[in-house]
């Protein structure tokens, strides 16, 4: 992520208790950008804003653009992340492997049913 021009990363100290070595560790914060975007999608598509802030109006179309670039973002992530870990595709996942759960995944889905 770049914020004024310059990348955006975390700096992580980790101590080894055995030898008393620290090690820095670093983490880019893109994909967390991507993730937190795309999240604001679904905020933004039923004007969920901070207090303070008023919401945009939306046209229903607008609407279902946003849900529906949400949940092919959600899929491709879940895919990948489950093509990364070998899971098979009927695999549930539920957070812990770097994405979204399966509960989140049919929440966002159930937006499209009619």
């Amino acid at each position: 992520m770049k914020m004024g021009g310059q990348k955006v990363a975390l700096l992580f100290s980790h101590t080894e208790s055995s030898t008393g070595n620290v090690k820095l560790i670093t983490a880019e914060l893109s994909g967390t950008t991507k993730f937190l975007k795309h999240r604001g999608l679904l905020y933004d598509s039923f004007g969920i804003t901070c207090r303070g802030t008023i919401a945009q109006h939306i046209t229903p179309q607008q609407m279902v653009q946003k849900v529906n670039e949400l949940n092919t973002y959600l899929k491709a992530t879940v895919s990948k992340v489950k093509e990364d870990n070998n899971l098979k595709e009927t695999a549930t996942i539920n957070g812990p492997q770097g994405t979204v759960s399966q509960k989140t995944q049919q929440s966002v889905q159930l937006l499209f049913m009619r």
